[in-house]
């Protein structure tokens, strides 16, 4: 049940029961006691359950894939309609952390709080080899937080020791968004840390001048592998003008 708390409270408070203050969620057993593998969780407010369908919907816990979904509620036994005196309630713990905002209406949010920093998602020396691995990150993770928000700028910060990048965003609700979605999760082996920049840490790696002379060198070294001809080129190949190419291929489809 702390694991499910933890989970579906990304995603904005849980609602309380205020007799007994217990969270109203729930995992589901069968007959015999054990998990059956779906839950319930209500929350306070109307768009935490749009952010869990938009981030946790299809995403991966322990190797399991998630669906999440609207709860549906239908009615038991026959309504009946039964007018009650309307009583001053005292400010329950729950309307008090919905009281609770960071900022005013009528004031922005600053700058920073529209960039993302993103750790953990590559090693420098992955790129010691095809420097071309930089790019298909940056492709990958301009769509991945598209999902989030509109994307300004993306930066790659290849020389850093952390794997670091960085994501503009044209709003801080949808940065907010993005840190919920990325932080924890597992990328490549590598487990995801998402914060908000702090407004003033440069990520930026100077590379010293025998370090660039090292790395252009293999780069260099590279290019010239690659540009070196298939032995097979050179080898004569017998090929049956009769014969119609092939338009068929086998396929297994793993199935778990």
């Amino acid at each position: 049940m702390d694991e499910f708390k933890e989970l579906m409270g990304k995603c904005g408070i849980i609602m309380m029961n205020e007799e007994t203050e217990e969270l109203k969620m729930k995992l589901y057993r069968d007959n015999e006691g054990n998990l059956k593998g779906d839950g319930l969780c209500c929350y306070l407010k109307r768009e935490s359950v749009g952010l869990a369908l938009q981030i946790l919907d299809d995403s991966d816990l322990r190797g399991h894939k998630l669906s999440v979904e609207i709860a549906k509620f239908s009615q038991r036994g026959e309504y009946r309609s039964q007018k009650k005196k309307k009583k001053k309630k005292k400010k329950s713990t729950q309307q008090k952390l919905l009281d609770w905002r960071p900022e005013k209406k009528d004031q922005q949010r600053k700058r920073n709080e529209t960039v993302v920093i993103i750790k953990h998602l590559f090693h420098p020396t992955d790129f010691d080899e095809d420097a071309t691995i930089i790019t298909e990150i940056k492709d990958d993770l301009t769509m991945e937080c598209n999902k989030f928000g509109e994307v300004k700028k993306v930066m790659i910060f290849d020389q850093h020791a952390e794997g670091v990048a960085s994501v503009k965003f044209s709003t801080a609700e949808a940065a907010d968004i993005c840190i919920l979605g990325l932080n924890g999760r597992w990328f490549a082996q590598r487990q995801l840390v998402a914060t908000q920049w702090d407004g003033t840490t440069d990520y930026k790696i100077e590379e010293t001048e025998t370090e660039r002379e090292a790395r252009l060198q293999k780069w260099e070294e590279f290019l010239q592998k690659d540009d070196e001809p298939n032995k097979t080129e050179n080898k004569e190949v017998s090929v049956d003008d009769k014969q119609e190419p092939t338009t068929a291929v086998n396929t297994t489809t793993a199935v778990t």
